[in-house]
């Protein structure tokens, strides 16, 4: 449900959060880290920039860094910056008249995983994804 570009940002934040280093970190190498177009990558840390989720520096020594502590910055705030988090409140088979009184086939059972998605989002933070988790399947590199 977390878009591509959403799974990005994320591991992002997940690296900045994860490092030990006291400066920046260059896009480039964040985006080989993550696995990512390091283009598109860039776009991304830029818009995260703006909404005030990571601050940027450049030149020599420029890059990235969390503006917040990672225990701080929610999965909802990183996807909010991508899309809104309101998309999810329309009707799942996309009627517009769709709604608490005149509700399709899908209404109720959508509102609930919905509502759990939302919540989700809203209540876990980066510095949560950066634990390790023995079933997670990732290894987030500590950089110095």
């Amino acid at each position: 449900m977390i878009p591509l570009s959403g799974l990005y940002a994320i591991r992002a934040l997940a690296v900045l959060g994860n490092s030990t280093a006291s400066g920046y970190i260059a896009a480039g190498k964040l985006a080989k880290i993550v696995g990512a177009p390091p283009n598109y990558l860039g776009k991304l840390l830029q818009l995260l920039s703006r909404h005030g989720l990571l601050i940027s520096q450049k030149g020599y020594s420029g890059g990235f860094r969390l503006a917040r502590p990672a225990d701080q910055i929610t999965l909802g705030e990183v996807v909010e910056c991508l899309q809104p988090l309101e998309h999810w409140w329309g009707c799942l088979l996309g009627p517009k008249q769709c709604s608490e009184n005149q509700s399709c086939v899908v209404h109720e059972q959508w509102k609930a995983i919905r509502q759990q998605y939302l919540d989700l989002l809203r209540k876990t933070t980066v510095a949560q994804v950066i634990v390790e988790h023995p079933n997670a399947g990732l290894e987030w590199p500590v950089l110095d």
